[in-house]
């Protein structure tokens, strides 16, 4: 009973709120709650409803309007359709569309509503209704005279500069600025511009050259080499990190002839001046080489190191777009390094990956017998101490052959590096032009 007077004098039975039989009543904040969520329900719910009563009369507006509309058509003498008339039927012809307007427009009282019953705008009904007289030879719109007009004189005399400084590969801007700098302004600029547009001839004019319009095919580079350190191969590699789209890069200099590493280091990007400061200290400590090979990337072709190089008398070539085996002697030192069964895959940091390679090339040109040098190292063949090896090797094989003459079918003979490596090189030298790592 408490409860039930509680919630009265609270002015919750007011709202709907009944206290629960069995229990405590409804706390105050939730009461709240609740009355402004049914306050705000019924405010929309209003709302919705004079939205409709709004709909409804427009809808009986235009249902009034569209009878009269057809009442009207009876009076001209068009059939009445089974259903209301669409736009296919009242757009039989454009004149009785213009001669029904001042009718609708007495019933409805709106010129505008009228017309756009009819899906006429105002400006074809105004024309139509008082059409201007017809011209024997009308004359086009862009052939009109007007004050502003440029005449045929000036036009054919701006059309003989651009033909003029076209013959010469200059621009548009270029022959407009010539003509101004003497004291003489035929037009605007951008008239020049539109009077060239209209040019029949197109074929004078000059095109700069892009990568679209250069199909040119670049040709392939030859390099040949009789010795260490008259060509030396240059690139980059990724080396993997834990972090995805994160990697560190690895540079290289390699001798094609001997196969040496001659310079390298590891850095978190790759960077033109980077690369400039290895050369320095490759050429330091081994001299210069005669050609230096690279591919095409940003830092193969960037100033700094081609300013280097050229203070040395070094020559400069790339490989071909989208030609892998350009570039064969650093693509395959990459696969010996990344292909060791101790290749780490991912390095942890940048210092991780240093030492890493820093002992990688130690080895690689020391230890390494590799097969495209005879299996000889790269330092025994950059160096010359390889034909003392042949010696050893040759004797041992000799041996060899003594003590078992029916295993061979001929005196065998020790293999050499080849006298000349090179890069896209004639046929005849084919089989020394790529070798495996």
């Amino acid at each position: 009973m408490r409860r039930w007077q509680s919630a009265l004098f609270d002015g919750d039975l007011d709202r709907g709120l009944v206290p629960r039989e069995g229990g405590r009543r409804t706390p105050q904040g939730k009461r709240i709650s609740m009355a402004k969520q049914r306050d705000a329900r019924i405010a929309r719910d209003e709302a919705e409803i004079a939205r409709l009563q709004a709909r409804v009369r427009e809808l009986e507006a235009s249902n009034e309007l569209l009878g009269k509309a057809i009442g009207l058509l009876h009076e001209m003498n068009v059939n009445e359709p089974d259903v209301a008339p669409t736009i296919q039927d009242l757009d039989d012809s454009s004149t009785s569309r213009t001669d029904s307007s001042p009718g609708l427009t007495a019933v409805i009282g709106s010129q505008r509503r009228a017309l756009a019953m009819i899906e006429l705008s105002r400006s074809s009904w105004h024309y139509r209704s008082s059409p201007r007289p017809r011209v024997a030879d009308p004359v086009p719109q862009k052939a009109r005279r007007y004050p502003s007009r440029i005449g045929a004189a000036q036009r054919a005399a701006i059309q003989d500069e651009i033909l003029a400084g076209w013959s010469t590969g200059v621009s548009v801007d270029q022959s407009f600025a010539t003509m101004w700098d003497t004291g003489v302004m035929l037009a605007s600029r951008r008239s020049w511009w539109r009077i060239a547009a209209a040019i029949d001839d197109q074929s004078a004019r000059p095109v700069a050259p892009t990568r679209s319009t250069n199909k040119a095919p670049r040709p392939a580079p030859v390099l040949k080499a009789t010795g260490p350190q008259q060509i030396w191969s240059w690139d980059i590699t990724d080396l993997r990190s834990p972090w995805r789209g994160v990697a560190f890069k690895a540079y290289s200099i390699i001798d094609i002839y001997s196969r040496k590493i001659v310079g390298w280091r590891v850095e978190e990007r790759e960077c033109d001046d980077l690369a400039k400061q290895m050369f320095e200290t490759a050429i330091t400590t081994y001299g210069a080489p005669s050609v230096v090979h690279a591919d095409s990337g940003p830092a193969m072709r960037s100033a700094v190191l081609k300013d280097l190089l050229a203070d040395s008398a070094i020559a400069q070539t790339h490989n071909r777009p989208r030609v892998s085996n350009d570039n064969p002697f650093s693509e395959s030192e990459f696969r010996t390094m990344k292909y060791r069964p101790n290749y780490p895959g991912i390095f942890d940091d940048l210092d991780t990956a240093r030492a890493w390679v820093d002992t990688y090339v130690s080895w690689y040109n020391t230890h390494h017998r590799h097969s495209g040098i005879a299996l000889f190292t790269p330092d025994e063949v950059h160096n010359g101490s390889w034909t003392q090896r042949w010696h050893h090797r040759d004797q041992a094989l000799q041996a060899y052959y003594d003590a078992h003459p029916e295993r061979f079918r001929a005196r065998p003979h020790v293999t050499s590096p080849d006298p000349v490596v090179g890069i896209n090189l004639p046929a005849e030298n084919d089989p020394n032009r790529l070798h495996a790592a």
